[in-house]
């Protein structure tokens, strides 16, 4: 109990608002939640993993990456039994590894006045572009594929009466944490302006068009991590 409470008093009273919000929300919709008791079980253990991973992030704590791990592998689960196939994927086959790699780049990085933070730094315009418009034909190209009756009969049995919009919205939302893995890997700032619209794509998934509330308040407290984690690094190298 020592060890937790010393590791707690680290966090501001805004990030222990953030995840204490995040703790007491998630346990009422794990009671009153409809979906099977293992499957809210896994929603509560990546909203926690996942809020306390990007909050660990936005302080720039190497730690993070431990709950990284948690909140991903839980999320996967989640998303694919919602038939959320953009979100699943890209969990598992690219976000997750990512986590990993961060984890061995960051290590590598350390700051001198603390090692247990890493240094930042900046994006310059010709970057931005390139990264931009590869995220739009990305978008549209993934959101083609995950919308073929064929893969939706393989993967899950059945076709989704799903509009297009939904399978771009997946797609987006996707595509997006391909280079916003890629930024806070290599520690760039602008990594949090892709967060802030990945996160708002999410909320419009999961409360739309696959509604989990669970997954609402995660990407929800998130965004709001998001625009603290863009304030806290918009001063690079500190």
């Amino acid at each position: 109990m020592l060890i937790i409470k010393k590791w707690f008093n680290e966090f501001t009273i805004f990030e222990k608002s953030l995840i204490g919000v995040n703790i007491l929300i998630s346990i009422i919709f794990l009671v009153i939640g409809n979906d099977y008791i293992w499957l809210k079980l896994l929603g509560f253990t990546s909203s926690i993993s996942t809020i306390i991973y990007v909050v660990l992030v936005a302080k720039k704590k190497i730690s993070c990456f431990r709950w990284g791990i948690i909140g991903s592998l839980a999320y996967i689960v989640v998303a694919f039994k919602h038939g959320n196939t953009g979100e699943w994927s890209f969990q598992a086959f690219y976000y997750l590894p990512m986590i990993m790699l961060g984890w061995y780049l960051w290590a590598k990085n350390k700051s001198q006045d603390d090692n247990s933070v890493v240094l930042s730094k900046k994006l310059n315009l010709k970057q931005s572009l390139i990264i931009y418009s590869s995220i739009i034909i990305g978008a549209v190209a993934f959101a083609k594929i995950i919308s073929l009756d064929s893969l939706n009969l393989w993967l899950y049995g059945q076709v989704y009466q799903f509009g297009f919009d939904k399978y771009l919205t997946d797609s987006l939302a996707s595509i997006l944490a391909i280079p916003a893995m890629i930024l806070m890997v290599k520690r760039y700032r602008e990594q949090w302006l892709m967060w802030i619209v990945l996160n708002i794509v999410n909320i419009r998934l999961w409360l739309f068009y696959t509604p989990n509330s669970l997954m609402v308040l995660m990407w929800t407290c998130m965004l709001v991590n998001s625009i603290y984690g863009w304030l806290k690094w918009k001063k690079v190298n500190n």
